[in-house]
């Protein structure tokens, strides 16, 4: 089993729901997820203040109380974004019984990444759809946020193989590349395809283990 022990989310801040939050932090919370949801429908270049300010229910004046700027809100809804996924992979992980053989383990990550990314009003998913589109800076610092999530998945990887669970001969960090990039390229996909989610997640762990295992 995957050791419990993880890398640090260096893009993790004080975890919701260990303390109430205040009137402030709740509008805050609200306004990162209503621009998610307007970055993922109209794409960085098309939102305005005005339209994340409207989706939140709040005067657009009011966002500089809690944000610097436009970007400020990006950012957010990035570092958001990484931590809502590698908590949920982590978690789902974890939950695994203790003798979970290392091709259980994969492909438990596998599953619980691609739930993320099906899931249209999560804050993750809408910022995976939107790193395409962001300035050179600000995709630099959202691979920067990425960092620790990588990493978890190198630990699995490569456990995996150390374990002959795949294959051996395939550079681990490669492999994890090919396999986070094609689960996150079905956020892009036409909404028919993802209909069905649980048909979806078992074909995408045959597909990729199928050829992991050789």
């Amino acid at each position: 089993m995957v050791a419990k022990k993880t890398p640090a989310d260096p893009s993790a801040s004080t975890p919701v729901g260990t303390r109430p939050l205040s009137k402030s932090e709740l509008t805050r919370e609200r306004i990162i997820a209503s621009a998610a949801r307007v970055l993922a429908d109209r794409g960085y270049a098309g939102t305005k203040l005005s339209d994340i300010a409207r989706a939140a229910g709040i005067q657009a004046g009011s966002l500089y109380y809690h944000f610097a700027d436009r970007d400020d809100i990006v950012d957010h809804v990035l570092r958001r974004g990484v931590r809502e996924v590698f908590d949920t992979v982590r978690t789902t992980v974890e939950a695994l019984p203790n003798d979970a053989d290392h091709q259980r383990i994969l492909e438990t990550a596998i599953r619980a990444h691609l739930s993320v990314i099906l899931d249209p009003t999560d804050v993750a998913s809408a910022s995976l759809r939107l790193l395409g589109q962001l300035p050179p800076e600000t995709q630099r610092r959202y691979r920067a946020a990425q960092r620790g999530y990588g990493d978890y998945w190198h630990s699995i990887i490569t456990a995996a193989q150390d374990h002959g669970a795949i294959r051996a001969d395939i550079d681990p960090i490669r492999l994890r590349l090919l396999i986070i990039g094609q689960l996150n390229w079905v956020a892009e996909w036409p909404r028919a395809a993802t209909a069905a989610r649980v048909d979806l997640e078992r074909e995408a762990v045959a597909l990729i283990m199928t050829g992991l295992r050789g």
